[in-house]
């Protein structure tokens, strides 16, 4: 990093890091330790931003040499941290040498030395508390326009490294908040990018390593030895990597190769899988010449030794056409193998080793020669014995071009991790199957093979050390993921056995993350071998996406006895097959959205209750409630002034049958109109209200299994579903007078209107039901009565415009005469501009809004598709 500038105006005054704002007379930056401040920090600094330099100087004192103060308490001196800049007199600059050993020393002093458990533990709870207050600031000043990166980096550094300091000697999970990737600016991205970097691979980084030490360190990493067309490459996907089969031409060793095609006896192949046999491959060659390469079909037997290749399909050694490979390729595929075999674990068995290993020929399963690639037949048995291919294989053998372009010898093992991690072949999806499957899993470099166990042996070793103190995290975390701490250990049926299906499909997912395969219609097959599925059952149905994956999720269903029935939390594109449109089409990543919620989503996989698959949809059990038009019984149209133009939507209102108001957002709705301007939100179409005026809808509250039974309403946020009831079903094990048959419109979040709120909406709907009286309205009502809206359009317009008149009128009135309302109206839509201009519109649209909700029950059964 660049040298970091000391900008404060002001030494740190020595008092508790917490209370430090209110001290200074911004209690707004710690909302939750002030008074009558009930927005997060965020909020107020939208609202009266803080000039830049003035937040950089006020930060940097609180956030970088506050925490010091913080932990190492007697042992604190601003001096130790700075010093004059070298590069100009009279700049100061930060300076970090001495912030580990004295960190390590204080934290080694509170939590190993000290005596006390239960001061040991008030410290511990204490810093987390620092930790988690402090989160929220850095959100704020990380996006921040102009505030010095430099600056936030090192702060955001130094507490980095006070969580890893204080996890290591009180032997304690401190949580660590996910702000690194704030910390990734364009100047970084591009950085990268011109590095050699896909712009997925960067995505990918900034989701996958969570401390910002990783980040820092892969952004320097040059990837440009390996020259790949990144140009139509997005954030969601490498081009690169993607196979188009039509297009697709194995590659020569060498450019200026044109030597033959090596294939298998086909014929050996279609009966060893016939006979439920494992082909596999015996090559030889004589003195490198090509032409004398030949490949023999031998079958696996339980004292077959032979070794696994696992390589990408872009670094040319595929063929979507034709079993076989350029001669140059497998020649230099046996070199590689044979190097393997004078490893010294090639053979587990000591004695063996020494006494056959020469004698032993070299045997591989390469899944361009021994994956048949027609008929289909002997290509289904084929994938229906992938998870025994991996799993007997005695080595797996990775391949990855750019890997190959360094030597092991020349870096050290937190490169050569974090290169493997930050690769293309992390980023397939056939390869996490192979590597999770493998007795060993060997990586080629440039100088020959290093087994990836012995690579996380030597990381946990240097464990304390402070260059890698956080970096070693997101290393062994991307470990677990491909390997886990103990071999084989990830679903393998055995060891995973008293693991609940939910814990297995969160496992699985995490793995999944950030990759991709060329044909959806693989994507089951892959998941399908490591849910260890009956994959004979997957390549029976037809060879679709949507064919397979509903299969998969029947399979997922009969092995588990169902599915975690939160799987309807997803956010994500569903299967369109009627029955199954509850069902996720696909566990990868969808769009750039989809990656920013991934570690979320253990909260949804982890729920205990099982939904139940049935032809009509999914059975599951969820409180909610039942909407319903409400009749103003006056003679009138619903709606009379839909002609009066809306806000725009990003809410729908309700009244329980119980009074309780609640509110509902679209989740998509918000998240896909992000970031507009008040004129382009204004020219979108609400659609929330559309939905309940299509027919008869309900809301399932999908985060609501914890509300109490016999409580009838909902005191806290809740995820949730607007579905529309169907009314049909065709199942016959189930209770349809009491099943709720529904499809699923949009993913919501219900809220309870807070005190504010509901001082708005309370006046805003008295102001309505006033004005429905008015004889404007009455005029608009009986000219939409008899379609004489059309006809008569001036009457139509000037009753439009009295009654706009009489509304702004009675509504600035209100906002005079209540008590709050004005504070209530800017709470709730910030900014004093917006108080008078859009409390009348509240108004106007009041009947968008004017809903009645049921509860249901805490125990109300659904079948949702």
């Amino acid at each position: 990093m660049d040298e970091v500038p000391y900008v404060c105006v002001e030494k740190y005054d020595g008092g508790p890091f917490l209370t430090y704002p209110l001290r200074k007379g911004r209690p707004w930056m710690v909302p939750e330790l002030a008074d009558g401040y009930q927005f997060p920090y965020a909020v107020y600094e939208n609202w009266h931003p803080t000039p830049v330099k003035e937040l950089e100087s006020f930060c940097q004192t609180w956030l970088f040499f506050g925490i010091l103060n913080e932990v190492l308490g007697s042992a604190y001196r601003e001096d130790d941290f700075i010093r004059p800049d070298p590069s100009g007199p009279g700049k100061t600059i930060l300076y970090s040498i001495n912030i580990q050993p004295l960190l390590a020393s204080s934290c080694t002093a509170s939590f190993v030395t000290e005596p006390k458990k239960e001061h040991r533990q008030t410290t511990l709870e204490h810093l987390i508390a620092c930790v988690s207050s402090s989160a929220q600031v850095f959100s704020v000043i990380a996006a921040k326009p102009g505030f010095d990166w430099r600056i936030k980096c090192a702060m955001a550094a130094v507490f980095e490294t006070v969580v890893f300091n204080v996890r290591k000697a009180a032997q304690a999970p401190v949580p660590l908040p996910s702000w690194a990737n704030l910390f990734f600016n364009d100047d970084i991205r591009q950085q990268m990018l011109g590095a050699g970097w896909c712009p997925s691979e960067i995505a990918r980084a900034k989701d996958k390593f969570v401390c910002l030490q990783s980040l820092m360190f892969l952004s320097r990493m040059n990837r440009s030895e390996i020259v790949r067309d990144h140009s139509v490459c997005t954030t969601r996907l490498c081009s690169a990597f993607q196979i188009i089969p039509r297009t697709y031409q194995p590659k020569h060793r060498e450019s200026h190769c044109q030597c033959r095609g090596a294939a298998p006896n086909m014929e050996d192949i279609y009966n060893a899988l016939h006979r439920g046999e494992l082909p596999l491959l015996k090559l030889t060659q004589a003195n490198g010449n090509l032409e004398s390469l030949n490949i023999e079909v031998v079958t696996y037997t339980p004292e077959t030794t032979y070794v696994a290749i696992s390589h990408v399909w872009a670094d040319g050694l595929g063929n979507p056409r034709e079993n076989s490979v350029p001669r140059c390729q497998l020649s230099h595929l046996l070199k590689l193998v044979d190097t393997l075999r004078t490893c010294t674990a090639f053979f587990f068995d000591p004695e063996t080793r020494a006494r056959d290993a020469e004698k032993r020929p070299l045997l591989i399963w390469l899944d361009t020669l021994c994956c048949p690639v027609s008929p289909s037949e002997a290509k289904a048995l084929a994938i229906a014995q992938l998870r025994r291919t991996y799993e007997s294989s005695r080595h797996v053998l990775l391949l990855d071009a750019g890997l190959q372009a360094y030597h092991r010898h020349e870096i050290t093992c937190v490169e050569a991790l974090a290169r493997l991690f930050s690769s293309g072949w992390m980023s397939r999806l056939w390869t996490l199957q192979e590597a999770k499957l493998a007795r060993t899993l060997w990586i080629q470099f440039k100088d020959g093979p290093v087994d990836i166990d012995e690579l996380y042996i030597k990381m946990t070793q240097i464990e304390s050390d402070v260059r890698f103190l956080s970096f070693t995290q997101d290393m062994m975390s991307q470990y677990d993921s491909i390997r886990s701490k103990y071999p084989r250990a990830f679903f393998n049926p055995d060891l995973d056995s008293k693991k609940t299906v939910g814990t297995l499909l969160n496992e699985l997912e995490f793995a999944l993350h950030h990759r991709s395969v060329s044909m959806a219609e693989d994507e089951p097959i892959c998941i399908g071998t490591l849910m260890d599925l009956p994959l004979s059952q997957l390549v029976a149905v037809e060879a679709t996406a949507q064919a397979r994956m509903g299969r998969f999720w029947e399979l997922i269903a009969d092995k588990y006895g169902g599915i975690p029935q939160q799987i309807l939390a997803f956010e994500r594109p569903k299967l369109t097959q009627r029955g199954k449109r509850w069902a996720p089409k696909s566990l990868l990543t969808i769009d750039d959205r989809n990656t920013d919620i991934v570690r979320t989503r253990i909260l949804h996989w982890t729920n205990p209750i099982l939904g139940k698959p049935v032809d009509a949809g999914l059975l599951v059990t969820f409180p909610g409630f039942k909407l319903h038009l409400r009749d103003s019984n006056d003679g009138l149209v619903r709606n009379p002034w839909k002609a009066i133009k809306q806000i725009p939507e990003w809410r729908l209102l309700f009244t329980a049958t119980t009074g309780e108001r609640y509110e509902i957002a679209s989740i998509s709705h918000i998240d896909s109109h992000a970031g507009e301007g008040t004129e382009e939100r204004g020219a979108r179409k609400p659609f929330l209200h559309s939905i309940v005026h299509e027919g008869p809808c309900a809301i399932i509250l999908l985060s609501g299994n914890d509300i109490p039974p016999g409580a009838n309403k909902v005191n806290q946020t809740c995820q949730g579903l607007l579905v529309q009831l169907t009314g049909s079903g065709n199942s016959s094990d189930q209770n349809e007078d009491h099943t709720l048959f529904v499809h699923t419109k949009t993913h919501i979040i219900l809220s309870p209107l807070l005190p504010q709120q509901e001082l708005l909406y309370s006046t805003v709907e008295r102001l309505a039901r006033s004005l429905r009286t008015s004889p404007f309205t009455i005029t608009l009502s009986q000219l939409i009565t008899t379609g004489a809206d059309q006809d008569s359009k001036s009457e139509y317009t000037a009753a439009i415009e009295g009654l706009k008149t009489q509304m702004q009128e009675e509504a600035n009135a209100a906002l005079e005469q209540v008590l709050g309302l004005a504070d209530a109206m800017k709470g709730t839509f910030g900014g004093e501009e917006s108080v008078l201009g859009v409390f009348w519109r509240l108004v106007a649209e009041w009947y968008y809004h004017d809903f009645e909700g049921s509860w249901v029950g805490e125990d109300q059964m659904w079948c949702v598709d």
